[in-house]
């Protein structure tokens, strides 16, 4: 897991519901949709959620709340529900990816499906929570994934299929792209571009 995963946007939202009981502390409930439930979360997403997150817990309006996190009972649901609060444990509280599977370690039933990438096939190999979360740390390692200086408007803005549908799987070094195709075409949401589309950002980097 680097910059990216899959060239889709998986439709991440979040909401906050804030309950109070009187004479009793309340909790802010933090509920998270994830669509097309069988692929993998991009960064953006994960950047989305760390930054939904981490505002919740800045906010000195609810210094004295417990945060709640939530997702469907479904299980790619709540695979992605447990990598998006993994990860941020990792990026936030310096946890290693062992440390932040610890507490989902034996403890989830049923058990989490492995991921499955963007193709309509059947998959030949597992890749659980665990295996994203160590390639989130060696992407550190090497210096090709940073957080903080992670260019959100600009990959929201290519992954859309209609913007070229692409995303640097290690920025400035290696870039992932759905084309190019002979001519421009746009079937059910899915759109192609031609090489004379994708020249000028390839120019511009």
């Amino acid at each position: 897991v680097t910059y990216s995963t899959v060239p889709y946007l998986l439709c991440l939202f979040c909401s906050c519901l804030l309950a109070a009981e009187e004479g009793v502390t309340a909790g802010l409930l933090l509920q998270c949709t994830l669509g097309a439930p069988p692929h993998f979360l991009v960064f953006s997403q994960l950047y989305r959620f760390c930054e939904y997150l981490n505002s919740k817990l800045e906010d000195a309006k609810l210094a004295n709340k417990r945060i709640y996190y939530y997702s469907s009972t479904k299980a790619d649901k709540r695979a992605n529900a447990v990598f998006l609060t993994a990860a941020w444990s990792m990026l936030y509280l310096g946890r290693t990816p062992e440390e932040a599977w610890e507490p989902f370690n034996g403890t989830l039933y049923p058990p989490l499906p492995p991921w499955h990438d963007a193709t309509p096939t059947v998959c030949t190999y597992n890749l659980t929570v665990l295996d994203t979360l160590r390639g989130i740390a060696a992407a550190q390692r090497v210096g090709a994934f940073d957080l903080d200086a992670f260019p959100i408007e600009e990959y929201e803005w290519w992954e859309q299929p209609s913007n070229g549908d692409l995303s640097w799987i290690w920025h400035s070094k290696i870039l992932a792209f759905a084309g190019p195709h002979n001519t421009r075409s746009s079937h059910d949401g899915y759109f192609t571009l031609t090489p004379e589309d994708y020249i000028p950002a390839f120019k511009k980097w």
